[in-house]
């Protein structure tokens, strides 16, 4: 229920074991758990929304953090194509939600921006009428730049061959 994460009697911990588990769910059974994904990417865009306005910022990348892994599950979980069709509706909010925790401004941990461009990335693979769509969001080249600026060591090498090959990046 969407109003779960207004409800004060629950604890911001337990919250962030919500999203958890709903991730998992959709993970492990994506298909029964098909029915539910508009109330569930209801309660995620509620996330979103508290994630920008919480004051709280330690708490507010947690959260995020959370939001980009039950999203990458549920966007992976899910197979059967009745559903799948479905699930790019809900890719402008998960766009808009990656441009807007990964800005400079917020000061992003370099994982993060990873997860968000895999989450991204990931998407267009899975999805693949996505791709045309997230090839215009001009934020995603800006990002994997930051990653090819901090990959000396080379940790971040295939995250940002994998993103540039999605979206045909000329980095």
């Amino acid at each position: 229920n969407p109003e779960i994460t207004q409800n004060n009697l629950i604890t911001r911990d337990l919250k962030l074991d919500v999203l958890m588990c709903i991730g998992e769910l959709f993970l492990q059974c994506g298909d029964f758990c098909g029915k539910h994904v508009n109330r569930v990417m209801k309660l995620l865009h509620l996330s979103c929304e508290g994630v920008l306005s919480i004051p709280d910022l330690n708490y507010a990348e947690i959260l995020q953090e959370s939001i980009i892994e039950t999203l990458m599950c549920i966007f992976h979980g899910i197979t059967e194509d009745s559903i799948k069709n479905d699930i790019p509706t809900y890719l402008s909010m998960t766009v808009e939600f990656v441009r807007l925790t990964t800005e400079k401004s917020r000061h992003p941990k370099l994982d993060y921006v990873k997860e968000c461009l895999m989450l991204l990335a990931d998407i267009s693979n899975i999805y693949p009428d996505t791709k045309a769509f997230l090839a215009k969001a001009e934020f995603i080249a800006e990002r994997t730049a930051t990653l090819v600026l901090f990959n000396k060591d080379g940790h971040l090498s295939q995250t940002i061959a994998y993103v540039k090959q999605q979206f045909q990046l000329k980095i």
